[in-house]
C-alpha cells in the first residue's frame, strides 16, 4: 500500500477507471477517491486539521498518519508562502499560512518545487538544492604555473 500511495503521488499514476465497489484510488496527502456505484468519488482532506492516512484510508489527523503525510513542519517563524520539503528530494512541497502548515502538496512527475517563483518545475530550471542550477558560480583560484628556476 505504501508504494501505491508514493507511486501515485510521485508518479502521477492515476489509473481510475472501470472501478470495483469499495476500490480506493488515487491516495494523496489531501484527498482519496473510493468506487461507489461504479464511479469514483472524491474525498478531500481539509487542511490542515486532516490528512490522508493511507494505513487506515480515511482522513485522520496528520500526527496519527504516516509519512509522508503525516510529516509536520514548523512554520510558526516561516512567512507565508511554500516551502519544498527536502526529505522527498523537494517532489514535494508545504505550504505556511499565518504561522499554519497547510500540508504537503505534490509535483508532477518529474518536476520539483521552486521557492522562487513558488511553482513545480523541471530540475533543469530549478537552483540548487532542488533542481540543477547552481546557486554559487565556483571560484577557481589561479595558481601561477610552476617556475622553472
Amino acid at each position: 500500500m505504501i508504494y501505491t500511495l508514493l507511486s501515485s503521488v510521485l508518479f502521477g499514476v492515476v489509473f481510475c477507471q472501470d472501478c470495483t465497489e469499495g476500490e480506493i484510488c488515487c491516495e494523496g496527502c489531501r484527498s482519496y477517491r473510493i468506487c461507489q456505484g461504479g464511479e469514483y468519488v472524491q474525498y478531500d482532506c481539509v487542511p490542515p486539521a486532516l490528512v490522508y492516512n493511507y494505513v487506515e484510508h480515511r482522513c485522520t489527523a496528520p500526527e496519527d498518519a504516516p509519512p509522508p503525510c503525516g510529516d509536520f513542519h514548523d512554520c510558526s517563524q516561516l512567512p507565508d508562502a511554500s516551502y519544498p520539503d527536502m526529505s522527498t528530494n523537494c517532489t514535494f512541497f508545504f505550504t505556511c499560512l499565518n504561522g499554519i502548515d497547510y500540508g504537503l502538496q505534490t509535483c508532477n512527475p518529474g518536476l520539483v518545487f521552486s521557492y522562487e517563483t513558488q511553482t513545480c518545475n523541471w530540475p533543469d530550471n530549478v537552483k540548487e538544492p532542488c533542481g540543477n542550477i547552481p546557486t554559487k558560480k565556483e571560484k577557481r583560484k589561479l595558481e601561477a604555473p610552476p617556475s622553472n628556476k
